[in-house]
């Protein structure tokens, strides 16, 4: 039996709400190598929001509908382990999870590593993580730590998403300077991204964006922004790209800081 997690977008898709006794799934990717594979749908639930496990099933029946961006999907009988969400951000393998999924932004996704199918298991077993949770751990992800600190690091990012896109076959140009919503100009022939860099320190893809570069994301087709996880550490290095769209579907956004001014 292989296992697959898939993420349930409360911002897109409404609050997660079980079913009587059948469990399912929708997506874009392919569903019919799912049968007799075992799904973990993971969420974000209560207050204030946690990363939690809702369903687990076995998959017993696929199909397609007719309309709507997933069509495909997938169903099974619900598990009777846990009759409601269990908070999962505070497990010690909850990190690797995030990273090989993209922060959920990949979509269904094949798991192969024991540890976290080993910790999915003893979650449905009864099992309750315990320890720091991500918003606790957030000074892993990028602009929490000192200035100096924080320069190394998107600078880091810079080097490496350039690289990734020269070795492409694209040319790239810095408008870093130039206050646009972007860092790095790129393109290769008719083509053209507007690229933002996030550096990353840790593993969780988890970064500050300006108010300047999410209304890039919002407006500009050509907008990526590419996070660089691990980013001083060539060996687990890893890159995120995301379009606009993807970044504002797949992440939340949690202000922390405000302008204040006099009231007129």
């Amino acid at each position: 039996m292989r296992h697959f997690v898939q993420y349930h977008n409360s911002e897109t898709r409404g609050p997660y709400e079980p079913g009587p006794g059948s469990s399912g799934i929708s997506t874009n990717k392919p569903v019919d190598h799912l049968l007799g594979d075992r799904i973990w749908l993971v969420t974000r639930y209560g207050n204030p929001p946690r990363y939690s496990l809702c369903e687990t099933f076995v998959v017993k029946e696929v199909g397609r509908r007719r309309t709507g961006p997933q069509r495909n999907e997938a169903w099974g009988d619900k598990d009777s382990t846990f009759d409601e969400p269990v908070p999962v951000d505070s497990a010690p393998w909850f990190a690797t999870l995030l990273r090989k999924t993209g922060n959920f932004a990949f979509g269904l996704q094949h798991i192969k590593d024991r540890r976290i199918i080993n910790g999915l298991i003893q979650v449905a077993a009864g099992t309750r993580p315990s320890g720091p949770t991500l918003r606790q751990s957030a000074g892993r992800g990028a602009g929490f730590g000192d200035s100096a600190a924080n320069r190394l690091v998107e600078r880091a990012a810079i080097r490496a998403v350039t690289r990734h896109y020269k070795s492409r076959g694209w040319t790239v140009e810095s408008r870093e300077k130039q206050n646009l919503g972007f860092d790095l100009l790129c393109t290769k022939r008719s083509l053209e991204h507007h690229v933002e860099a996030k550096g990353v320190r840790g593993s969780i893809c988890s970064f500050m964006i300006t108010a300047n570069e999410k209304q890039a994301a919002e407006a500009d087709p050509a907008f990526r922004l590419i996070a660089v996880t691990n980013a001083l550490d060539a060996k687990t290095r890893k890159i995120v790209t995301l379009t606009g769209e993807k970044l504002l579907r797949e992440f939340d956004f949690a202000p922390i800081s405000f302008i204040v001014k006099p009231r007129r």
